[in-house]
């Protein structure tokens, strides 16, 4: 294929995400099994593409760091609340019509926010927000349910599930990681991005989660909102209890402990921060990172290693010799880079040739398929089955429309444009 420079280069693994979520077509068992050295995406790619490059979407890396720690207990209870009051909420439209107008009446004027959001396994930026919305909305949501209990009864077990104290704490624990990660997981779906930028934004939440980790103060803190919430939203429990312990440790969590502040703590707090950075670690780590990642030693200019850049280079089209001709002049006359676009441009006009080839590479290669596969979903909202007889061309023409909402269309020359076809019906 042809990158965003104009220059040949060959497929990268994750552009065969533009196959979908159905790789039978290639032998390949479904989308879990992209990365199979035998009979995965990678190795049918490979076997016409020797150089192809195996890059997981970080996207996907990071949503499953996230996925599995918030199947921990103190936070999965946490999440299946969200999960269950947003579908009582709006599956009926009566309970969404008088949600709404609480929250109309208590939000201020100009607030942007005005619905919770669906906690969805697949679609992480909505699975950070609905976490950190829902956390924001509780007081309302509470008011909601308690005004709702004449309606249904379902309502007041809910409203029991979110007046508990483990509850409480989860959310405030997972909403405090998550506004960590929300960002991050919209800039990797970002057009714009690289591996290096990728790898650097992954790592800043890694050190901002261990931070968290170390420090004291900052779960007393995340305890006393917890404790303010837990008062606003109408308990009748005053302050965070202790969950009644048995004498085993079998389903319950038995931690030592002297207040409930140490006991969620260790329980939900420690353990989950633990999990998330175990993840990470796991997940990002430079053995799961191609080996272009090395490259960016080309951004540190006088500071560069010259064996990780040419150990980034054994499997690319470069001439060895001169390579290592011009990272020796690289190292004596470049400066340091903010970016991969700064050091390729610096490499074009200060004449070298093979280290802009490298950050060509490193350049083009897609650190996530998100954008490809939001094109499924736009194929599903476009292709629907009143337009079963639909051709190819306008299929097309259609799904870019719809994948690229922000461009202006010209109205005038679409009306030139059909106005200059043969037509036999006469407009008047």
């Amino acid at each position: 294929m042809r990158d965003v420079l104009g220059r040949h280069y060959d497929v990268t693994m994750t552009s065969i995400c533009l196959l979908g979520k159905d790789c039978r077509g290639l032998g390949v068992d479904g989308a879990s099994n992209m990365l199979g050295h035998m009979r995965g995406c990678a190795a049918i790619v490979k076997r016409d593409f020797p150089r192809a490059k195996e890059v997981h979407c970080f996207n996907h890396r990071l949503n499953l760091a996230l996925s599995k720690s918030c199947d921990l207990a103190g936070i999965k209870l946490a999440m299946a609340v969200i999960s269950e009051t947003y579908t009582f909420i709006y599956k009926s439209t009566n309970r969404r019509l008088r949600f709404t107008k609480i929250v109309d009446h208590a939000c201020a004027e100009g607030q942007h926010r005005r619905k919770l959001v669906q906690l969805c396994p697949t679609r992480w930026v909505e699975r950070h927000d609905a976490v950190i919305v829902f956390v924001e909305f509780l007081p309302l949501i509470a008011l909601f349910l308690e005004e709702e209990v004449k309606y249904d009864s379902k309502a007041s077990m809910l409203l029991g599930n979110l007046q508990e104290p483990r509850v409480i704490v989860g959310l405030v624990v997972a909403e405090s990681v998550l506004a960590h990660s929300v960002t991050v997981s919209k800039k990797l779906q970002a057009e714009d991005g690289n591996l290096i930028l990728g790898y650097e934004l992954v790592k800043d939440v890694e050190v901002a989660i261990a931070k968290m980790r170390e420090s004291e103060i900052h779960f007393s803190n995340l305890f006393e909102k917890a404790e303010g919430l837990l008062r606003t939203i109408g308990s009748t429990h005053d302050r965070i209890f202790v969950p009644r312990l048995c004498g085993r440790q079998t389903q319950r969590i038995n931690v030592p402990h002297t207040s409930p502040e140490e006991f969620f703590r260790r329980s939900v707090y420690i353990p989950f921060l633990d999990h998330v950075l175990s993840e990470l670690r796991h997940r990002f780590s430079d053995n799961t990172m191609p080996k272009l990642l090395h490259l960016r030693e080309l951004l540190k200019g006088s500071h560069a290693t010259k064996a990780l850049i040419l150990l980034a280079a054994d499997d690319e089209d470069v001439q060895a010799t001169l390579l290592g001709a011009e990272i020796d002049r690289w190292i004596l006359t470049a400066p340091l880079f903010t970016s991969v676009e700064e050091a390729l441009i610096f490499s074009n006009t200060k004449l070298f040739p093979e280290v802009g080839r490298l950050l060509e590479v490193l350049l083009t290669l897609p650190v996530t398929n998100a954008e490809a596969e939001r094109s499924f979903s736009v194929l599903r909202r476009v292709k629907t089955y009143l337009r079963s007889t639909m051709v190819e061309q306008r299929l097309n023409s259609l799904a870019l429309l719809a994948v690229h909402r922000e461009l202006d269309i010209p109205v005038d020359e679409v009306i030139e444009c059909f106005a200059r076809k043969k037509r036999r019906l006469l407009l008047c």
